[in-house]
């Protein structure tokens, strides 16, 4: 996912859906979504959708022809959406799941905010001797360049930290648990569901132990149960599961378990 442009992403699909609650046509709609946006993964996907469409494609086969422009996630969700009459819940589900892309960028921006201005302050002040004993230009000359090199370290630092938080078990696990939600409450059944939900993990040990699992294997058990022959799925993921299919509340504690795992609660 685009990280810098996720939150542009993220109000695209909102307002996608707003449009397609309005009745618009998707001619009119994606006029609009185009025009509203000056991001530039947001002006790519419109194009492809734009051309696919007025090609003779589905919205499926006009996703899946730019693969190297939606993610696998889109690609999923938005076939799905299609093909079982749900396209609104789909498009809300990764409205949400860009937000949290975005939430995790923001994160590792506070984390570097600090130290990045700690960086600039030391790039303005160490060349004052310069301005004192020489020339502002002699000052200027050392200090901006300095200055631009902070922010382009921070920047780059932030993007690396952004990648290494993703990985990591709390933000992974909230895309899955939300992913997963998403996908169950469109009918979808749950060995689909969670091939489907798999995608979002970036984390390739448990997704591999996921998708080793036979998909017959996941209709014919409890979620918690073959969640736990994984060994690498969290005990509280798999107790609270095993909970909630006891008493049909599956999609609505996989939601809050997105929420635990976001707010650092679990």
């Amino acid at each position: 996912m685009e990280a810098r442009q996720s939150d542009a992403i993220a109000r695209l699909y909102a307002r996608w859906r707003l449009a397609l609650s309005a009745g618009l046509s998707w001619r009119e709609t994606l006029r609009l979504l185009g025009a509203e946006s000056e991001s530039t993964a947001v002006q790519t996907r419109v194009r492809h959708l734009v051309r696919g469409l007025e090609g003779g494609q589905t919205l499926a086969e006009s996703v899946r022809a730019a693969p190297v422009s939606f993610s696998r996630v889109e690609m999923a969700l938005i076939e799905l959406g299609e093909r079982r009459g749900r396209l609104d819940e789909c498009l809300q589900g990764l409205r949400e799941l860009y937000e949290l892309e975005w939430r995790v960028l923001l994160e590792a921006r506070r984390v570097m905010a600090y130290p990045v201005a700690s960086l600039a302050a030391v790039a303005l002040i160490a060349p004052i001797p310069l301005a004192v004993n020489g020339t502002m230009l002699r000052y200027l000359a050392a200090a901006v360049p300095a200055f631009v090199l902070a922010l382009a370290l921070g920047a780059i630092s932030a993007l690396g930290l952004f990648s290494r938080e993703r990985s990591k078990q709390r933000w992974a696990m909230s895309r899955f648990c939300r992913a997963l939600a998403i996908v169950l409450e469109t009918g979808t059944s749950l060995d689909e569901a969670v091939w489907l939900a798999t995608d979002v993990l970036d984390r390739p040990t448990l997704e591999a132990r996921l998708r080793a699992i036979p998909r017959p294997a996941w209709r014919q058990q409890p979620l918690a149960d073959t969640l736990a022959a994984t060994g690498a799925v969290p005990h509280v993921v798999i107790e609270m599961l095993r909970t909630a299919e006891g008493t049909g509340n599956t999609e609505d504690t996989l939601r809050r378990l997105a929420a635990l795992y976001e707010e650092g609660a679990v």
